[in-house]
């Protein structure tokens, strides 16, 4: 394992004995809202919306920079109820006078940073914050309850103040926190322990100081500082999941929650699956057996509605892409995982494939794929939309298929409501409209991913039975955008080579 030194720049703010330093530092530097988000709620109170029972929880929603710029004021609208009550149930029942002075701000004055000056390292910390609030939501919601009862209340809040200091850090050490990241994707240790290491300070320390500052409830302090890995191992842990005010019980659901979200990502969190099946035991004494298929699922899709608004807000896909890696055979591919539910037939085409990809070349592998593959696995016609370098603008660029080319027009109304839906959408969909022409499509289609910043493909089922086909041709689908973006990975580079 290499060596990570801390910085002269980080020691100033970062050391152990300057945990104050930092803190300061990184009140001075807090994460931009939503925009527009903060103007909505005021416009909002001015028109007495919340007064007719509308709760401002549903309109700040995931918004890191409002939901703590909230806990951080509550303590100035409603002290005495603060190491009582959950924050998120006393924001939730303030008046109109107490909300008008907790949003009396502005984003200008809120954050010296800008929402939509993200940059790649910063994205990549927000989709994950993203992906292990929504992973809190849904295990809180199973392990206490109704979601939005007070225990699950506490979650959240636990959640977000967990997730807001590493944001905290990507927008204010930008030369810094992208160290973290590549040491987690290598393998040197997880996020949190990283950010200890080359910043000097646990997230969850600096989190906990934020809560302590913020005057909320003794539980919740200690909460944010759970981890299972500082829990003294002669000593039982029997935490009972179904109490709302176990600070244990939050704790723990919040970091199991961050496990869930790092499998969504396994580039940058290699020891994700191994982290989690260490967890399966307790994800079984908590909901009472291994869900984690069920918990993945509802995950993608509570995840998914999120980083696609906040893909839309951005201008970029938010979502983790993929890349195949070039291997001699399925066997050795990351990805043999995702064949295991592909028909034989089809696993044997894609190793055709792949050997054709180190033994040939590869525009004769993507024939193959296109003329063998694409067929077997049950689609007929299909079509890559790809954006032109510096546009926007989704076109067909490659035709799969001897009808793709009248089938997949860009003007055609109901073909750009396939790509308006699948651009950021990394999950891929089946349905069935109709085109002007009057022609039935059955398809799936999804975002291209892996090297392709902007993309969608779409596949035709051939089966006129869409529901008999539907699981499988998920399964297909996924299998084969693997294998179109190694190709066009490949050609791309060899373009590219040549024109050098």
């Amino acid at each position: 394992m290499a060596t990570v030194t801390i910085s002269r720049s980080i020691r100033r703010y970062g050391g152990g004995t300057r945990r104050v330093e930092m803190y300061k530092y990184l009140q001075r530097g807090w994460i931009p809202p939503t925009p527009g988000l903060l103007e909505e709620i005021q416009e909002k109170l001015a028109s007495d919306h919340y007064a007719e029972g509308a709760s401002v929880l549903e309109d700040i929603g995931e918004d890191f920079s409002l939901l703590a710029h909230c806990l951080r004021g509550l303590k100035d609208v409603a002290r005495d109820q603060m190491w009582e009550k959950d924050p998120v149930e006393i924001l939730d029942s303030l008046n109109k006078d107490q909300l008008e002075t907790l949003f009396d701000t502005s984003a200008a004055k809120l954050s010296l940073h800008r929402f939509r000056r993200m940059g790649k390292f910063q994205q990549q910390q927000f989709a994950h914050s993203i992906r292990s609030l929504s992973g809190a939501d849904i295990l809180g919601a199973e392990a206490m309850g109704v979601e939005g009862k007070s225990g699950t209340n506490s979650v959240t809040a636990c959640s977000a103040l967990r997730q807001f200091v590493p944001n905290l850090i990507a927008w204010n050490y930008p030369r810094l926190f992208p160290k973290v990241l590549h040491a987690t994707r290598r393998g040197e240790g997880t996020l949190e322990a990283n950010i200890q290491r080359i910043l000097g300070e646990s997230p969850q320390r600096l989190a906990a100081a934020f809560a302590s500052d913020w005057q909320l409830r003794p539980q919740l302090q200690k909460a944010v500082r759970y981890s299972r890995a500082n829990q003294n191992p002669n000593l039982p842990q029997l935490i009972d999941y179904t109490n709302p005010d176990s600070a244990e019980a939050i704790g723990a659901i919040c970091e199991l929650a961050e496990g869930l979200a790092k499998l969504q990502n396994p580039r940058q969190f290699p020891s994700a699956e191994k982290e989690w099946s260490e967890s399966v035991p307790e994800i079984e004494r908590m909901l009472g057996s291994d869900k984690t298929s069920s918990l993945v699922k509802d995950l993608e899709a509570k995840a998914g509605e999120r980083l696609e608004r906040y893909s839309s807000t951005l201008g970029t896909s938010l979502f983790t892409r993929r890349v195949v890696t070039q291997r001699k055979s399925l066997s050795e591919s990351k990805n043999a995982s995702l064949l295991k539910g592909c028909e034989p037939a089809l696993t044997e085409a894609l190793e055709t494939y792949y050997g054709l990809l180190n033994e040939a070349s590869p525009i004769e592998a993507l024939h193959w794929l296109l003329n063998k593959a694409i067929p077997i696995a049950g689609f007929s016609n299909g079509c890559i939309f790809l954006s032109k370098v510096g546009g926007e603008q989704l076109l067909p660029s490659v035709y799969l298929g001897s009808e793709a080319r009248s089938i997949f027009s860009k003007y055609d109304p109901y073909i750009a409501k396939i790509l308006s839906a699948s651009v950021f959408k990394d999950l891929p969909f089946s349905e069935s409209g109709i085109l002007r022409s009057g022609y039935q499509l059955r398809h799936v289609s999804a975002a291209m991913g892996g090297s392709i910043d902007l993309g969608v493909l779409c596949l035709e089922i051939t089966t006129s039975e869409e529901s008999e086909f539907k699981a499988g041709s998920i399964v297909h689908f996924k299998a084969l955008r693997l294998a179109l973006n190694e190709s066009l990975r490949l050609l791309r580079a060899e373009a590219k080579s040549s024109s050098d």
